[in-house]
């Protein structure tokens, strides 16, 4: 889903990135999106039910999301900035992280952190153009929920990502999918007035 809120016209380019590599749907590769709309492309097609991303370039500014059915269920979501780092909290229900670098190959480390602490960090290596879907490993003392952090190695390319949280099956299966949301790491405050000289006694000749 596109949307449009200037007054011009949108012209966005669609790429979708899989496990095997990136390409433009047939057929899909240009939306021509109208001002002061939303526009939708089905990809069901495109993806064949694999994980993916979906990297859109437009001559004006739009907003983007999606949605994801499987099963009964549907799940929403938004586009991402590029991690750096990102926190995972509340990972009970089977957590699966989806990550892309469609620009340069990145190396990611994946840590659970349970009441004893954090666990055995997960290496995953994504190449330049694909996307990597793995499970997210519960540290020892995780049955009932776990945190992870998700950290991007120096000297990577931009990587975006997704958490996929499953419970239950068949007509009875629930989906999430929430983007994978850089931490916040710098809290910026304003610049205070430089203090006046204070007034004692003192200063009285």
């Amino acid at each position: 889903m596109v949307g449009v809120p200037g007054q011009d016209d949108a012209r966005v380019r669609v790429r979708v990135v899989t496990p095997s590599g990136s390409f433009a749907p047939h057929g899909q590769d240009v939306l021509d999106a109208p001002a002061g709309t939303v526009s939708t492309i089905d990809l069901e097609s495109a993806l064949a039910g694999k994980s993916a991303a979906v990297r859109l370039t437009s001559d004006r500014p739009v907003v983007a999301g999606f949605a994801a059915e499987r099963g009964a269920d549907v799940a929403y979501g938004t586009a991402t900035a590029p991690l750096g780092e990102a926190v995972l909290a509340d990972d009970r229900f089977d957590p699966w992280i989806s990550l892309t670098a469609p620009a340069g190959a990145a190396d990611v480390a994946v840590t659970a952190i349970g009441g004893q602490g954090p666990g055995t960090p997960q290496r995953i290596r994504v190449p330049a153009g694909r996307t990597v879907e793995t499970r997210v490993l519960a540290p020892r003392d995780g049955e009932k929920g776990f945190g992870a952090v998700v950290r991007t190695a120096p000297g990577s390319g931009p990587v975006y990502g997704a958490r996929t949280l499953t419970k239950g099956k068949g007509d009875e299966l629930l989906i999430t999918v929430l983007p994978l949301v850089p931490a916040e790491s710098t809290a910026w405050l304003p610049r205070l007035p430089t203090p006046r000289a204070s007034w004692s006694p003192d200063h009285v000749p």
